[in-house]
């Protein structure tokens, strides 16, 4: 059961087929009214069609009892399909009347044929109802009172199976959207020298876009392993007074400031720059990173 409702699920919006060809010939026959008052005729119309090429047959209209008449004949046609429509007033004595089933044969090229049938039609004239011999011929069989309930209980069937595959599917579907459990974040001085070294590799960016990179680099660093320093929001100054805070020694307050100073002096006033600058900053970077996390271990409690 669960594999069927994974492939209706699979499966894409219905695709519509191509229309058919209209057939080689087609016979229709109706009237107007199957049942007329007394006295009055009863309307028969016969429409004829077939492909340019192909002929249509001579058949003529007859009902026992009845008489005939021919009240339009009409042939029209385009360049693919030719069409012909008759009309006939059908007269006669009351009663339930009879016009039998016909195979109408049309003749194509080289010898071709093909026999297409006519529908019977039947119609009352001032009766309501069968009234002759054919009384209870045209009437549809009896309803089986059995078959009716085989139909209920498949279509009940029916309805619990979709019930159940749209049960299925919420499942599955549920299952699905479930969030993925968090990956978590390397450690800050993996995560700083990780991001530093994919940054060095990129030989697409300028020393500008190489300075806006190492200030992100350098100030998340400092935000995720001092707390309470939000750096990546703060101006220098804030940066500076609040590690000069964390009571860090001297030579790391310096280095930090000046990794910050030649960041910030390339990012607004594109001073520095070059291979030498960056090479003298990695050095910064790296001693910051290396005593920052030194001091903060030797630290009780840390």
């Amino acid at each position: 059961m669960i594999s069927l409702a994974l492939l209706w699920m699979a499966c894409g919006e219905p695709h519509l087929a191509d229309p058919l060809a209209p057939p080689m010939a087609s016979v229709e026959r109706g009237v107007e009214a199957r049942r007329v008052g007394a006295g009055e005729p009863v309307v028969l119309e016969e429409r004829l069609e077939w492909a340019a090429g192909w002929t249509a047959p001579e058949v003529p209209i007859a009902v026992d009892g009845l008489s005939v008449e021919l009240l339009e004949d009409r042939e029209e046609g385009d360049g693919a399909r030719r069409w012909r429509v008759r009309r006939f007033a059908l007269s006669g004595q009351n009663g339930s009347y009879f016009l039998p089933a016909a195979s109408l044969r049309f003749q194509g090229p080289e010898g071709a044929y093909r026999d297409v049938p006519a529908a019977a039609v039947d119609f009352d004239i001032g009766v309501d109802g069968p009234s002759s011999d054919l009384a209870g011929l045209l009437s549809p069989p009896a309803e089986d009172p059995v078959r009716w309930k085989i139909w209920v209980l498949i279509g009940l069937g029916l309805i619990a199976k979709a019930i159940f595959s749209w049960w299925v599917w919420k499942r599955w579907k549920r299952w699905r959207a479930r969030p993925s459990p968090p990956v978590p974040l390397p450690a800050p001085d993996v995560e700083a020298l990780a991001a530093w070294e994919e940054l060095q590799a990129d030989p697409t960016l300028n020393d500008h876009a190489r300075a806006l990179g190492l200030s992100r680099i350098f100030r998340r660093y400092l935000e995720r392993s001092l707390e309470g320093v939000l750096a990546s929001t703060w101006t220098q100054r804030e940066i500076l007074q609040a590690l000069k805070g964390k009571e860090l020694d001297q030579a790391l307050l310096a280095r930090s400031k000046k990794v910050l100073s030649a960041t910030d002096a390339l990012k607004f006033a594109r001073r520095g720059g070059g291979q030498a600058f960056f090479d003298e900053l990695d050095k910064d970077l790296r001693r910051v990173i290396e005593q920052t996390r030194t001091q903060l271990e030797e630290r009780p409690g840390a």
